[in-house]
């Protein structure tokens, strides 16, 4: 009878323990629950408020312009691109948007990569973009895949003029003109502390126009306002 009882008190004292061991258990995963669970509304929190994706292509052209193959300041540069689900609109091609966004991106890579933004970081000066023109030839489609190419046309006293064009299989999809104003130096000035030739290559005529009709509604908002 004693041993039963023994047998029995074991018996009670193993399941109460494999009960506590089991609470003990609950309650680790709900921890570990938790804690993924905070860590997704962190990340769901900087995707939907932060834009990471944006920061992260920036960061990945900066690396790559930074790091990557040299350019002289004409030469032209190139980027992969795919047209992700993310970039369709309700019309089922690549949206307006997207274009002059990935242009941020190739424009990046391009003054990383020929040398002046590092140097406009050195003179301790910056970089705005004053203007920007997008013509649409022809939509891009989901999954389709293209190059960006970038190239500096030429600069005055204030700002290059960047060509952008998005390729795909020999056909330019998009063609975007771009204003890259500098504040406080002109454009020979940096290409001077680089070394390189300060004199702009010829304007292209339809650039000129360009120039000439922003500097127009420049004019005309002046005398509106």
């Amino acid at each position: 009878l004693s041993l039963s009882r023994s047998h029995t008190l074991c018996l009670v004292m193993l399941s109460l323990l494999l009960t506590h061991l089991g609470a003990l258990a609950l309650i680790y995963t709900l921890y570990q629950m938790q804690f993924v669970l905070l860590s997704f509304a962190v990340t769901a929190a900087w995707f939907t408020s932060l834009d990471l994706p944006y920061f992260l292509r920036a960061a990945a052209a900066l690396v790559q312009g930074r790091f990557g193959r040299k350019r002289d300041i004409t030469d032209v540069s190139e980027m992969w691109g795919m047209v992700l689900p993310g970039d369709v609109d309700f019309m089922f091609h690549m949206n307006n948007a997207r274009y002059v966004r990935e242009c941020d991106f190739g424009r990046l890579l391009l003054f990383y990569g020929n040398g002046v933004f590092p140097a406009l970081h050195r003179l301790r000066k910056s970089v705005v973009l004053g203007a920007s023109t997008v013509r649409y030839r022809r939509s891009l489609q989901p999954w389709q895949t293209y190059r960006l190419r970038c190239r500096v046309l030429c600069w005055d006293d204030k700002a290059f003029y960047v060509e952008q064009q998005f390729v795909s299989h020999d056909f330019v999809y998009c063609v975007l003109l771009a204003k890259q104003s500098l504040v406080g130096i002109s454009p020979a000035e940096v290409l001077q502390s680089m070394g390189k030739n300060p004199t702009s290559p010829a304007v292209p005529d339809w650039v000129q126009h360009w120039m000439y009709a922003n500097v127009s509604s420049s004019a005309a908002l002046r005398q509106a306002n």
